[in-house]
This record gives C-alpha cells, structure tokens and sequence, in this order.
C-alpha cells in the first residue's frame, strides 16, 4: 500500500506539467494551514467554550445547593422552634392524660399549635409532623402525637435519644407511597432550670424529597438540568434511575467538574456536598449548548476558508500563465538544439531565474558549438598527455634496489652503521610504499616503524635521548591509521627535547577505556606555553573543513588529528597536555578494533 502511494505521488510529480504543480503548490500552502489553525482555535474555542459554561452551571448549582440548605435548614430552625415551644413542652410534661378523650386533647392542641408556628410557611413541601413522647404512661400512636416506644427499633433513634446538642443536624430518608421522604429529627429537653436537659421527647418533620430538591421548586428553571441526590451509602434521595447507575459506576473516582461520557449520555456534571446533612448532589447539565456554539464557529470557519481558497485559486492560475509563458519559449530553444540546431537568436529578457537559465542555456550552447568543433583536437593533446605521464612514471622499487645497492657497497667496506642506516630507511620507505594499498595497519607495524625511525635519529642525536614502550601485547593487533604517530615523535625530538639540558627521554605507551583505545607519546622536555597550548588544543577542535582537505599535504599534528576525524568521527584526534619545564604528552583516541590472532607475535614490540 505504501509503495503504491509512493508511486502515485511520484507519477504526479514527475508527469505533470509545472502550471499544474505550482497551482497544486500554492493550494496546499494555502489550505493545510488554514485547516490545521481553524482546528487548532475551534479545539481552543471549544475549551474555552465549555470552560465558560461549566464555570457558569456551577454558578448555577452553588445557588442550587444554597437554595437546598436554606430549605433544610429553616425547617430545621422550625423544629428547634418546636422544641423549645412551651405548649409543645406542656404536652411532654402532661401527665394526667390518661384516657382516648385526653390524648386526643392534647394532639389536637399539638395541631393547633404546628398551624401556629408554620403561619406563613409554604406547607407543600410537608408531609407530616409527628410529636414523640418519652412518657411511659401515655401510650398512644396518633396521627400527630405517638410514644417514643413505637421508634426504638429504628435506626436513627440511638443518635437522636443520646444527643444533648441543640445544633446537632438529625435526617433519615424513606420512601412512603412511592415518594421519598426526607425526615428531620430534634431531640427535645425540658427547659426547666431545675431539671435542664432533662430528655422529654423527639420532633420529627418527614418532607418530600421532590418538594426539597426538584430544581423547579428551589430555584428558576435552569433548562435541561437534571439533578441527583445520593446519601453518604450512595443511595439514591432524589433524581433519576438512569443518572444514578451512572454515579455508582464512579464510585471510588475522582468526580470532578467537567464533561462526562458515556453510551449513553453525554453531558456535563457538576458535584457539589450538602456537608451538613451528609449528602452529595450532582446535577447534569445538557452538552447540546457547547455543542452549539462550536458548531456555529465552525460553519463561519469553513465559510471563510473557502472563499479564500477560491480567490487563492483565481490568482494561482493567473500567475501560473504568466510565469509559465517564459518556460515555454525557454523549452522550444532546448526542442531546437535537441534537434542539432545550435544557432540560438531568441533571449529570454529578465533577471529572474528564467531570464538567467536562458542566458546560461545560450551560452552553453555556444561552448557546446565550440566543443564540437575543438573536440578532435582536445583528444589529441590528452592522448600525447597521457604518454608523456608513463614517460615520466618511476617504479617505486628502483629506489629500494639502490638502497640495498648502498647497503652491499658500505658492507663490503666494514662501514656497518651505513648499511644499518639503509636497512632501516628501507623498510621506512618499503612500508610507505604499502600505504598505498592500505591505510590501516596493526599496531606493532606502526611501532616497528617508529623503531626504525627512532634508530636513524639516535644516531643522528648521538645518545641524547632515550625511548621506552610500554604497550600491552594484547594490543599489539589493534587496527590503526598508519602515520599517525612519527610526526608525533618527530615534535617531541625536534621541539620538545630540543634546547633541553640532559638526557631527554620518550615513553610510548598504550591502553583501552571503554572501547577507545588510547595511545600516548610523552616526553620530558621544556613544555608548552599554556597560551600556544590553549592554542594548540583549539586547533585540534576547528572543525574547519579546509584543514580537512589538506590531510595528504600536511605533516603536523592538525594532519594527523584532521585524517583521525575524517575516517572515525569528530568524538576521537588528539589532545595535549603540557607543563612548562615539565614535558608535554599527546595523547591520540581511537575505536578499539582489535583482530585476535592465535599466535601473536609480539615478543619484540617493547625491547
């Protein structure tokens, strides 16, 4: 699938006409930003958006949740109202009421008196008020007036009988008909100071629960609210079946404010806590409003960038002829020399692009007509060119032969220094033949080198310095760059024990960190100025690519850190480390590329 692709974007690429390209172009600059901005900002816009309208429905729920509690709180105030009621405490102390007649006495001045205190509250929302006495004579169970023995099984009767607190928040919920009920209790203590607190009985006001927390009923209609109302069990008070699956499921969550989805709603919640009574109302809110007005920017959205693209469109095609038309006389000048016709008249006028192309096709077809013609001759010149190059070719071995011609010579004569001194320039200029062939040698080839090199300059020094190695067998088969290291040495004897008092000595050692192998050339000579060694060092870290190109040239260390960089990368070279009077150490990095050998010869590497 992905090479079809591939093939079809580059059938269209190379096979349509350049006036269609640069319409193509010019449409999907235009319209891949003009879509990727428009659903950057309509995402943003949405998020604002629904921010804005959660913020202003949770605006709406806190007046809901204000509303709530004023409602259960002022019939918790009508309750204390009744407890502290001297009829509603004579009732309680009434201990002469023995018979039907006197307890229907006193429930019905009990009903008197709840006509009394409710004078002017809206009654609706009540379902009933019962009165519990704690007399143990009176036993009764009236509409209005019941004993206190009826209630003892219930639930709530332990908190409620125990407390002595006068602003403790008593309620139970139960269901009635059909109808959930909110019932509030209040303890009731006489208010007598020589028996104060004395427990006489409990007020209990049971309210629909449709009456207390339908939003219709405590606040103006918020359209499209539904409101839930669970207990600290997670039942469910009020509200919907369908939204109260829905909480359960979150149970244990983190319910936060936002937009909720599901299979089947997708809407927006807020949550808030009744704390006094211990319960959680969450109200949904319809989505259909952010829904609206993101969809509203989004047809204005798309609106504009039509018309965009359609004038972009109108103005692409306009410049694509003019810019075109230039082209094609451009390409019936190339039809012409195609066709062997080199006698170019028309220009092209202009210091665009075009007008430049067209003098340049008009002057290489000018040198193309003059090529043809001096084409014979040229080949002449590099055939002669090429003779004259064998002519002068000197075969590399005649000058190993005379060495060793030297070398019989001085032996026959005793002068065995001499023929030492072109053994080892022999095998000096044997192994720079080789580098021809390869550039990377094993390790003990480049210190046999350096021996050799070292043996021509002690005589020359006449026992002014010494040299020691100190390189592992093991490494001896390392891989390295050949010449890497006697311009090194060669700048130890010439500048850093040059102008020493005593013997100077170099030590060549050897070792590996993490797959680096590192090789050292240390002296004891005069050192380095720390300013031309901070020099130095920033030398070895010029990426400059001309240096680079004069690795062949070269024979300084930037030759050989340069050819070390080119080959492995810019993280190995060289480094040098330096003290005034104290010598000076190069250091050379490389990849660790060992090739193991059965029997190593490495015996004589570091005599």
């Amino acid at each position: 699938m992905g090479k079809k692709l591939k093939d079809l974007f580059s059938n269209i690429a190379n096979n349509t006409s350049m006036s269609q390209k640069y319409v193509f172009a010019n449409l999907f600059i235009i319209l891949i930003p003009c879509l990727v901005l428009s659903i950057a900002y309509l995402y943003k816009f949405q998020n604002t958006v629904k921010e804005e309208i959660v913020s202003s429905y949770e605006q709406v729920m806190d007046q809901y949740v204000s509303n709530v509690n004023y409602k259960l709180s002022l019939y918790h105030n009508i309750e204390k109202t009744f407890s502290v009621n001297s009829v509603v405490q004579d009732i309680l102390k009434e201990e002469k009421a023995k018979t039907p007649l006197d307890i229907m006495r006193l429930a019905e001045k009990f009903y008197v008196e709840t006509r009394s205190i409710f004078l002017g509250e809206n009654q609706s929302e009540v379902y009933n008020i019962i009165l519990y006495s704690y007399n143990k004579n009176l036993k009764f169970d009236g509409e209005f007036l019941k004993s206190a023995e009826f209630i003892k099984n219930e639930d709530w009767y332990d908190d409620v009988t125990k407390s002595r607190n006068f602003y403790n928040v008593f309620y139970n919920i139960k269901s009635i008909e059909g109808k959930n009920l909110v019932t509030l209790f209040q303890p009731i203590v006489t208010t007598n100071l020589a028996v104060f607190e004395k427990p006489l009985g409990i007020i209990q006001i049971n309210l629909y629960a449709d009456g207390i927390f339908k939003p219709d009923s405590v606040m103006p209609k918020k359209k499209g609210m539904e409101v839930v109302i669970l207990d600290k069990n997670q039942n469910l008070v009020y509200g919907s079946r369908e939204n109260e699956a829905f909480l359960k499921n979150m149970v244990g969550k983190d319910i936060k404010n936002d937009v909720v989805e599901s299979e089947e709603m997708h809407k927006i919640l807020v949550h808030r806590s009744l704390a006094p009574y211990q319960l959680d109302a969450f109200a949904f809110f319809p989505y259909q409003e952010v829904s609206a007005k993101v969809s509203s920017l989004a047809r204005f959205n798309f609106l504009v960038i039509g018309i965009i693209v359609f004038i972009s469109l109108l103005l692409t095609i306009m410049f694509s002829r003019i810019f075109t038309k230039r082209i094609h006389i451009l390409l019936g000048k190339m039809k012409k020399v195609e066709e062997g016709d080199l006698n170019i008249t028309t220009v092209i006028e202009g210091d665009d692009e075009v007008g430049i192309l067209d003098r340049q096709f008009n002057s290489m077809a000018y040198r193309l007509k003059n090529l043809i013609n001096e084409n014979y001759i040229q080949s002449l010149e590099k055939r002669e060119a090429e003779l004259n190059a064998l002519q002068l070719q000197i075969n590399p071995h005649f000058l190993y032969n005379t060495l060793e011609s030297i070398s019989a010579i001085a032996a026959i004569n005793n002068c065995f220094d001499i023929c030492s001194i072109c053994q080892k320039l022999g095998d000096m200029f044997r192994y720079n033949i080789n580098s021809v062939q390869n550039e990377f040698v094993y390790l003990r080839d480049e210190i046999k080198h350096i021996k050799n090199y070292i043996y021509i300059q002690e005589i020359r020094f006449e026992g002014r310095f010494s040299v020691e190695y100190e390189i592992p067998d093991e490494l001896m088969y390392c891989r390295i760059q050949k010449f890497i290291l006697q311009p090194i040495v060669e700048n130890a004897l010439s500048h850093g024990l040059e102008g020493k008092e005593g013997e100077g000595k170099i030590v060549i050692s050897a070792w590996t960190t993490n797959n680096v192998l590192y090789i050292s050339v240390k002296d004891n000579g005069v050192g380095i100025p720390p300013e031309k060694l901070e020099k130095l060092n920033n030398l070895f870290s010029d990426n400059d690519i001309n240096a680079k190109e004069s690795v062949k040239k070269s024979i300084g260390l930037k030759n050989v850190d340069a050819r070390i960089k080119i080959v492995n990368g810019s993280a190995y070279g060289i480094s040098v480390k330096s003290s005034i009077n104290a010598g000076t150490e190069v250091v050379i990095s490389l990849p660790f590329l060992l090739e193991v050998k059965e029997e190593p010869d490495v015996q004589d590497i570091n005599s």
